[in-house]
């Protein structure tokens, strides 16, 4: 009966060890990805308005529906207000 107790908890624990192993896996894949998006989003912090030209502070915003074939590109606060958020109005 000893022995089969004994078995029980090494099981468990072998069960959990993994289970954690996997979730530390899982956060640092996470984390490495988070990082490469970072990297991305700094080069377009303070960047040029695909749509008007002008210089748009912080990070900007997508442009999607006005641009479709420049997945990076951004726009500036005032296209992204003026013409973009009415153009996916207007498409959905």
């Amino acid at each position: 009966m000893q022995r089969f107790r004994n078995r029980e908890k090494r099981t468990k624990r072998e069960t959990d060890s993994k289970a954690l192993k996997l979730a530390k896996n899982i956060k640092e894949q996470g984390r490495e990805e988070k990082d490469h998006l970072s990297k991305e989003m700094r080069k377009l912090k303070n960047g040029r308005c695909v749509l008007c030209g002008n210089e748009y502070e912080d990070y900007g915003f997508s442009p999607y529906p006005v641009v479709t074939d420049k997945p990076q590109s951004r726009c500036c606060n005032e296209c992204h207000r003026n013409i973009v958020v009415p153009a996916r109005f207007m498409s959905a």
